[in-house]
């Protein structure tokens, strides 16, 4: 995210009960969204990781580690709380992961993608990190019909108009729709390399 988005976020990190309430719709999403991850992973990385709920829902599913990235200070410092292995927590953009090329068994990111600028650039760092035959999992908004809904997406949530089924498929060699949800407002998206 770049620092713009990262004011947004820092915001959302201090009001951290209004997340958790709007976390907890997406919870089943989530959870869902994880299962896609084979057990024997090693590392998984929660890009965009927010305060960090899905990372113990990650640890859950496989026998390694989860280690969760986001570029607002305030939402690592509230997943620093909801990690008890904070050492597993980094702040960084998303368009340069510091980490080693096919370092991570998977990716899962919940909400974020469509909040980043340059998401094609994102996908690319993605892939770059993630192991071959390793698993990415995305989920995230659809783009809208409705002017009205693509409005309010930018406005609300700092929505950047991504087509993310479009972008994994440029990027990946196989994407599936796992589920749509909300009417098909949103997709959880699997993808490997």
């Amino acid at each position: 995210m770049n620092p713009e988005g990262a004011d947004f976020y820092d915001w959302w990190g201090r009001h951290s009960f209004l997340y958790r309430l709007l976390d907890g719709m997406t919870s089943p999403l989530r959870k869902q969204g994880v299962q896609q991850f084979r057990e024997d992973c090693d590392i998984v990385l929660d890009l965009g990781c927010g305060t960090g709920r899905s990372l113990e829902l990650i640890e859950n599913r496989i026998q390694g580690e989860a280690i969760g990235v986001d570029y607002s200070e305030a939402m690592i410092e509230e997943a620093s709380g909801n990690k008890p292995n904070s050492s597993g927590l980094i702040r960084s953009d998303a368009r340069s992961i510091p980490l080693p090329d096919s370092s991570v068994d998977g990716v899962f990111m919940s909400l974020a993608l469509t909040a980043m600028p340059e998401p094609e650039k994102v996908a690319s760092e993605v892939n770059r990190v993630t192991r071959k035959n390793g698993t990415v999992v995305v989920i995230d908004t659809t783009v809208p019909r409705s002017k009205l809904i693509r409005r309010a997406y930018r406005r609300i949530a700092r929505w950047n108009g991504a087509d993310v089924k479009r972008i994994l498929n440029d990027e990946f060699e196989s994407v599936e729709t796992v589920r749509e949800f909300d009417m098909g407002l949103g997709h959880i998206l699997k993808a490997e390399n």
